[in-house]
Formats: C-alpha cells, structure tokens, sequence
C-alpha cells in the first residue's frame, strides 16, 4: 500500500480508538509509515525489467520488519518502551499503527506472512499490477476522503 493510503487508514482506526487523536496526526502519520523505511534501499537497486515480476519484488523489498515476526518484535520493543516508563499514548498510537500496517498490506499486496520460516508469498484478493493499483487508488481515495471528514 501507499504511504498515504496507511496514513489516512491508520488515522482513521486510530480516531475510533482515541477520540483526541487529531492532536497526534503527526505521530499517527509517522508511525503509520516508519515500518517501510526498509523499502528506501530497494529503490535504488532494484531493477525497472524486475518490477512486474511479484516474488523477485516481495523478496527484495519487504524485510522480516514487514511480517508478523518483525511486527511482534516490534510491539516487545514497544512493551518494553510502556516498562520503562514511555508515555502510553504515544505507545498506543504506535502499537496501532504497527498493527494497522501489517493489516493494511497483508489485506493489499504480496506478503510473506510466515517469513522468516516460510518464503511463501501470499496474496488474498489482487493477483496482477493493474488490480493492485486500481485497488490502492481506490482505497487511498476513499480513505482519505473519510479522513478530511475526520480532521475537519
């Protein structure tokens, strides 16, 4: 998914959760895209003939942060933050947005749900590049529609 799409979803699953959380409408979108931060490198080395090509493009720029292991990984670091005595909200609105991007793209693109153990690329509704995208448009769209809604 977009980096817009996960910051207009996740903002919109976050306000549910905590009414007050157009206060935090950085923090949210921050938090809603830091997990793809392992992306940055792939752009500059991945190949343009390559990119239709789904395995060769999940195995090269999703990373073990993208998958249900990084993101528990994630949320221990994140327990460990609350133990230590980090504001619970910010870690609340992290936790959301770790989650929600998981989802997000787990219901949205290509993934590896098992990865490291398994390299098993799943994918639940959009099989090809054209439904994909018009997928994520559509999503983003309407998304981020419902978002202006929200912070207006």
């Amino acid at each position: 998914m977009n980096p817009l799409g996960h910051i207009f979803i996740t903002y919109i699953v976050t306000r549910c959760i905590i009414p007050d959380a157009r206060g935090y409408i950085l923090l949210i979108a921050l938090f809603a895209v830091i997990v793809d931060i392992d992306h940055i490198p792939g752009f500059f080395t991945f190949p343009k003939q390559k990119r239709r090509d789904y395995a060769t493009q999940v195995a090269h720029f999703r990373s073990i942060l993208q998958e249900p292991l990084g993101v528990a990984i994630e949320l221990l670091v994140l327990l460990a933050l609350w133990i230590s005595g980090i504001d619970a909200l910010i870690l609340e609105i992290a936790g959301i947005a770790l989650v929600m991007h998981w989802m997000i793209d787990f219901l949205m693109v290509h993934t590896r749900p098992l990865y490291p153990f398994s390299k098993k690329i799943v994918c639940l509704f959009f099989k090809d590049a054209q439904s994909k995208r018009i997928s994520e448009a559509v999503a983003t769209f309407i998304s981020g529609i419902i978002f202006l809604i929200l912070i207006i």
